[in-house]
């Protein structure tokens, strides 16, 4: 079964209300640190990626990295709370181009990450930064969720056709696990 990527691309993830006014504070999941500044509106998606909010005209942005937004429709904190976890979202046509072995992390979480020699060993959960690069989050029902450093020759193949990622887990990280 072919894996479906979504209309949109997440951009950003509301964090928290911040302040009295409906305002925001974000968490920007763009590589481009200036992505909200170019945009009128945006969509906003429920914590799960699957409610459609409808189109919200970004009304202000601000900090130094944009990390403060007041959004259409938010008039007052108690509606700004109400957001929390929200995603900001963009139709996949205004997506920016991505090199050959890229990926947008909306179109893999959720993708069953396999490895040669134990299967399928969870889903992606997340993908998140550290200092020293990208980590898979792996969720593996009734275990612990396993984190993956992307460094070297981890990740093999990503597969839309068949929603797989293949990967090689360092020496003694599965035992860590068990």
């Amino acid at each position: 079964m072919a894996w479906t990527k979504s209309p949109f691309l997440h951009i950003a993830v509301l964090t928290n209300a911040h302040g009295l006014n409906g305002e925001n504070k974000v968490k920007l999941l763009s590589d481009l640190p200036d992505r909200l500044a170019g945009l009128e509106e945006v969509y906003l998606l429920s914590p799960d990626g699957k409610v459609n909010r409808g189109k919200r005209k970004i009304l202000s942005l601000r900090g130094a990295e944009h990390e403060i937004i007041l959004l259409s429709g938010v008039p007052d904190r108690a509606e700004a709370e109400k957001l929390k976890g929200c995603y900001l979202s963009v139709d996949r046509s205004e997506a920016y181009a991505l090199d050959e072995d890229q990926y947008f992390v909306s179109d893999i979480l959720g993708m069953q990450v396999r490895t040669s020699d134990r299967g399928i060993i969870g889903k992606l959960g997340d993908v998140l930064d550290s200092p020293s690069g990208e980590i898979f989050q792996i969720e593996r029902p009734g275990s612990k969720d396993l984190l993956l450093p992307l460094r070297g020759e981890v990740l093999l193949q990503v597969d839309f056709d068949e929603g797989i990622i293949d990967v090689t887990l360092p020496e003694g990280l599965w035992e860590v696990y068990e």
